[in-house]
């Protein structure tokens, strides 16, 4: 069935690096609003990888008639490599969200800002690859009114998430097996009106499998 359409345009700047945009169209039931998308990966440095990114998707009209702005999402992705040794880092923001009154323009509500951190280091032994990644997210920045009918409106607390995650990943011709173990709060569960959120400690263990024709 359909669901969306994609389109995606690259430019590769010689001995530079290599411009990205993006668009998305809404989906055909109309409950994801369209977007688009731009992003740069720099290549002129040696054993430098990095690569910015930044995406919105297009405002919408709720049900009750009020306009939503989706919040601007920016990241950048920082990896470095020497001999087997290999890191990655990664920068994450979601902000600029709100909700206003098609009539009057009023700001009726602010979605709550998001950011994010990551680590991952690895090592190459061969076709083995062992790595490790710590990621960190602090949700819920700054006012997010919500409307829980007779009672007033409230304001949530920020929540912080995070997720350790060593993997290994091992290599025998075209096929590629990647797992581990992931192991964090990766969904803080929210309480009661007026109670702190929950934070349940969770695990998992991908497992990824990828052949080259």
């Amino acid at each position: 069935m359909y669901q969306r359409f994609y389109a995606k345009v690259s430019y590769a700047i010689p001995s530079i690096g290599t411009v990205n945009a993006a668009f998305q169209s809404t989906t055909f039931d109309n409950n994801d609003p369209a977007g688009i998308g731009l992003s740069f990966k720099l290549t002129a440095i040696d054993n430098l990888a990095l690569e910015f990114e930044a995406n919105t998707k297009f405002p919408t009209e709720l049900v009750n008639g009020d306009i939503t702005t989706a919040q601007l999402v920016a990241g950048l992705g920082v990896g470095y490599t020497v001999s087997d040794f290999n890191v990655k880092f990664s920068f994450a923001g979601k902000f600029l969200g709100k909700t206003v009154d098609p009539d009057s323009g009023a700001l009726k509500g602010k979605t709550p800002a998001e950011f994010a951190v990551g680590v991952m280091p690895s090592y190459t032994i061969g076709d083995l690859k062992v790595g490790l990644g710590f990621d960190m997210k602090i949700a819920n920045l700054g006012m997010k009114e919500v409307d829980y009918g007779p009672v007033a409106l409230q304001q949530t607390d920020s929540t912080v998430q995070w997720q350790a995650s060593p993997q290994i990943q091992y290599t025998v011709g075209k096929g590629k097996l990647q797992t581990g173990v992931g192991l964090g709060n990766i969904k803080p569960t929210p309480g009661p009106v007026g109670a702190p959120t929950v934070n349940i400690i969770q695990w998992q263990i991908p497992v990824k499998l990828t052949y080259t024709f």
